[in-house]
């Protein structure tokens, strides 16, 4: 069975390549993801259309990401992923395959970072026709070596693993020079109408922080009765303290009642807002954050804003999507639980926000 799943990722993985040349290269496309992914891939967009004005720059974005991408002045095309993704393995290879279809021959140059051999992403890579492929070394499964697939023109066997870094690195493998990594923040650019619809929200008399309790599923969320605990609790450390809960438009209604019943003078909700670049402008504004593991925590550290997150116990999202700013804390359940929250400590949470307020103030 490994042989034949071998010879038919041979088969799609294999092409006749082209000589390797980035002056020849006039469109480009990168596949962004959602919020976090796409922050993240921010300093690499920047240097590639510094270094090379006159490639063309294709971005997808899914999940309100497409909104920081139109945004990006180095950006020149935008697609929008409509829907959530589906839970049904045949419904996302079917729309990946399609829209590899759509996108056939647009391209000159793309990416694949990962180490994936699975025949679904080879096959929609290889419909996508790009001339040029950067990527990640393969898993050695099915017989396959690291750089056997020759649909991968250009190999970077990686040296650093949080994802800023990562490509980074492709930005150097594409004759970038590149300074300290730590030196390139991320790049979240807000239209000024938004800018001035929030400019005046917080009183700069307080120490305002946004309390960001949902992640991209409910494992990777507060329950409603810690938010309840971490309003009352931290409203009670410091009364300059004023507390801005942010809630996606799905839970806004639930969030805005327990911020009745509890009716703590300072504790508010953050106003809604209508594009995922309005609470970039709000986390802008902002002296702390508390959230959990979520894009949020990206677009905060393209401010520099200190924070208290509590991530998965997961080494792989510890290191490759940790925050990039000069000032946080991680706290984490103490065993290992995959991709949730589950297990973490009130009091140790409590404790980081209580020393992260005194740091700041």
């Amino acid at each position: 069975m490994n042989s034949l799943k071998g010879f038919f990722i041979r088969k799609v993985g294999n092409k006749k390549s082209h000589p390797f040349d980035l002056n020849a290269v006039k469109t480009l496309y990168i596949k962004c993801g959602r919020i976090g992914d796409t922050v993240v891939k921010t300093p690499f967009i920047k240097l590639i259309k510094e270094k090379y004005p006159h490639i063309e720059i294709t971005a997808c974005g899914v999940g309100g990401a497409e909104k920081i991408l139109e945004a990006n002045p180095y950006i020149t095309n935008v697609i929008a992923s409509k829907g959530e993704k589906s839970k049904i393995r045949f419904v996302r290879i079917i729309k990946d395959l399609a829209h590899s279809l759509r996108e056939r021959g647009k391209y000159d140059l793309c990416f694949n970072l990962g180490n994936s051999v699975n025949f679904f992403k080879l096959l929609s890579l290889r419909l996508l026709k790009a001339k040029l492929i950067i990527g990640g070394p393969k898993l050695e499964k099915y017989g396959l070596k690291s750089t056997e697939l020759t649909l991968i023109n250009r190999y970077i066997h990686f040296t650093q693993r949080h994802s800023c870094y990562k490509w980074l690195e492709v930005a150097e493998h594409m004759d970038i020079e590149v300074d300290s990594y730590d030196k390139y923040r991320y790049d979240i650019h807000i239209p000024e109408e938004i800018q001035v619809k929030h400019r005046d929200y917080y009183n700069d008399k307080e120490i305002n922080l946004v309390f960001n309790f949902r992640g991209s599923s409910d494992r990777k969320s507060l329950p409603w009765e810690d938010v309840e605990y971490f309003l009352r609790e931290i409203s009670e450390v410091d009364q300059r303290v004023c507390l801005h809960l942010m809630a996606p438009p799905l839970f806004y209604c639930e969030a805005e009642k327990i911020i009745k019943k509890l009716n703590i003078k300072n504790v508010r909700m953050l106003p809604k807002t209508e594009s995922i670049l309005e609470a970039a402008e709000l986390l802008k504004g902002a002296d702390m954050l508390f959230s959990v593991d979520t894009g949020v925590v990206h677009m905060a550290s393209a401010f520099d804003i200190p924070m208290v997150v509590i991530y998965p116990n997961n080494p792989d999202t510890l290191v490759e999507y940790s925050p990039r700013c000069s000032n946080f804390k991680i706290i984490t359940a103490p065993e290992y639980t995959g991709n949730n929250i589950e297990g973490y400590n009130l009091d140790e949470v409590m404790t980081n926000i209580q020393e992260m307020l005194n740091f700041i103030h």
